[in-house]
């Protein structure tokens, strides 16, 4: 009985696979279903030859995020060299839609490939660049609706000049209305792409000491910078001022920072005891690195006395205070008890 049903059946396929009118719809309808059933090792192939997604985590996540539209872009792709098949010349009418959905289809697979390959893999990943999420959203729309505009003229024949002067009008009037937010915007992204400072680096915006602002990064966005400061306030920056502005990375290259006191002492002073011993004193304070050592230099000689810098790096500005404060209390304390200090001018 089994093989009295597929018998018929089989002799029809074989007949569309000879025949002259449907051979090639026939094997084309077959490849896209091999495609469909082999999407997940085509996919991987494809990307393997590309170059991208060279983690697991992001090449799961691009495949869920388009396998549904990829089966059903498969399966309309399998299904539409039959279209002409269809009785009373429905083939001929819904054809246009079809395309249309189609192309649809393949823009959207594509559009989200876009944006996993290129954000969230070499922006991201590769670059190390923290692109700022509304960017990454405006580009996509930008996408979908300028090929969705172009795919409805070509496959449905809609007339879009209308649609074009009316978004052209309201992209000129948001984005007159917006150009500061779109300054920051773009600030944003000029500091992402040139990488001058990340989360948790210490900065300083600005070169003059009563208007510069020193802190730490807490958090990058799309139109501002928020920064931690020293006491423990927040500041948020607009990312125009942090490109406008002469900006210092102070955690990079290197995450130390150089403190320095001038103190006098007297001339008869042994410079090379005092060195070992001022050295030792600020090397052992709480806060003060080994590398670079500490180092003891003079400065300048005066008719009353000499003139010493005590140069030593810390690796934590926020206890930029406590550590110096330390380090000039045990440097006050030794040199009075050699009786090193100068007599206080009496005039």
């Amino acid at each position: 009985m089994d093989l009295q049903i597929l018998e018929p059946m089989l002799r029809e396929i074989t007949r569309l696979a000879t025949s002259d009118e449907y051979s090639v719809p026939f094997w084309a309808a077959l490849l896209w279903l091999v495609l469909l059933l082999n999407r997940r090792a085509s996919l991987r192939l494809l990307w393997k030859k590309l170059h991208i997604f060279q983690d697991n985590n992001l090449e799961t996540e691009a495949f869920s995020k388009i396998d549904a539209p990829l089966q059903a872009l498969l399966l309309l792709l399998a299904g539409f060299p039959f279209l002409k098949l269809l009785p009373h010349g429905l083939g001929t009418k819904i054809t246009p839609l079809a395309i249309c959905i189609t192309a649809f289809l393949a823009l959207h697979v594509f559009v989200s490939a876009f944006d996993l390959a290129v954000f969230g893999w070499y922006f991201a990943k590769r670059q190390d660049a923290n692109v700022p999420s509304v960017f990454r959203f405006v580009v996509l729309t930008a996408i979908y609706v300028g090929v969705g505009l172009l795919l409805l003229n070509v496959t449905l024949g809609i007339n879009i000049m209308p649609l074009l002067a009316t978004s052209t009008l309201i992209t000129a009037v948001f984005g007159f209305a917006l150009q500061d937010t779109l300054k920051n915007l773009f600030s944003g992204l000029t500091m992402s792409f040139e990488k001058r400072f990340k989360q948790g680096d210490w900065i300083m915006v600005g070169t003059d000491p009563n208007t510069a602002t020193l802190g730490q990064v807490v958090e990058i966005g799309w139109r501002s910078t928020k920064v931690r400061l020293r006491d423990d306030d927040f500041a948020v920056i607009p990312n125009q001022q942090c490109t406008a502005s002469q900006l210092v990375n102070l955690t990079t290259p290197k995450s130390t920072h150089l403190i320095s006191f001038d103190f006098p002492v007297k001339h008869t002073v042994d410079l090379d005891k005092l060195r070992k011993a001022l050295v030792k004193l600020a090397s052992g304070a709480p806060g003060v690195v080994k590398d670079p050592p500490v180092e003891l230099l003079a400065t300048a000689i005066t008719s009353d006395n000499l003139v010493m810098r005590l140069r030593f790096w810390i690796d934590d500005l926020l206890k930029k205070d406590q550590v110096q404060s330390e380090v000039i209390e045990r440097t006050f304390k030794k040199l009075a008890e050699e009786d090193l200090l100068p007599e206080p001018d009496s005039k």
